[in-house]
C-alpha cells in the first residue's frame, strides 16, 4: 500500500467550516484519502486497494481524525480542493495533460538497466498514476508537489523460488519535484 502520510505545519492560524472526513477520492483502479487531524496534519492514503486505502491508520497514530476547520471543493480545472487554515492541498483530476507530466530523465542503457531491475519498466498494471498532489501554505508557498506514484503486486516482482512467494505485498514509488 502506498501510503503518503504527510504531516505539514502550516503557517496561519484562522478556522473555516467544517468537512467530514476522510475524503475518500475513487479513480480508475485507485483509491485516494485524504484523513485531516488537525489544521496542519492530513494523513494522505493512495492505493489500489480499495480496502487497504481507507482503512485506519497502522502503528504510530496515537491521535484521532478530525475535520474541524477543513473543506472541499473542486475548482473550475477539476481539481479536488481541501482545504484548512493552514494549508491548502490540490489533487489534480485523474488524467493530467502531457505538459503537466514529469518528463523521463535521459539515461544510458546501463542506467535503463538498473532502472529496469530496481523500479519497473512501467508497462502494464505497473504504469504510473497521474494524481499529481500539491500541498501549499494558504499563501501560495509550495511544501509538497507529487508528480505520479506507482503500486505494483508483489506477484509481478518477487523472484521464482523465493520462500516468501505467498506473502502479500507491493512494490511502491512516487515522483516529487
Amino acid at each position: 500500500m502506498l501510503l503518503v502520510s504527510t504531516l505539514l505545519a502550516g503557517l496561519d492560524s484562522q478556522t473555516a467550516s467544517a468537512q467530514s472526513a476522510p475524503l475518500v477520492l475513487e479513480r480508475d483502479r485507485r483509491v485516494i484519502s485524504l484523513e485531516p487531524y488537525a489544521p496542519n496534519i492530513l494523513r494522505v492514503t493512495m492505493s489500489t486497494d480499495k480496502a487497504a486505502a481507507t482503512s485506519a491508520p497502522g502503528y504510530g497514530f496515537a491521535a484521532k481524525p478530525s475535520a474541524e476547520g477543513w473543506t472541499h471543493e473542486r475548482d473550475a480545472d477539476g481539481y479536488d480542493v481541501y482545504r484548512s487554515a493552514r494549508m491548502v492541498v490540490r489533487v489534480a483530476p485523474g488524467d493530467l495533460p502531457e505538459e503537466k507530466l514529469p518528463q523521463a530523465m535521459p539515461l544510458d542503457a546501463l542506467n535503463l538497466q538498473l532502472r529496469e531491475q530496481y523500479f519497473g519498466g512501467g508497462g502494464g498494471g505497473d504504469a504510473p498514476h497521474n494524481d499529481a498532489l500539491l500541498v501549499t501554505a494558504p499563501e501560495g508557498k509550495t511544501l509538497l508537489h507529487m508528480r505520479t506514484w506507482t503500486m505494483a503486486p508483489e506477484s509481478d516482482w518477487v523472484a521464482q523460488g523465493d520462500a516468501d512467494a505467498g506473502a502479500k505485498g507491493y512494490r511502491v514509488a512516487s515522483t516529487f519535484d
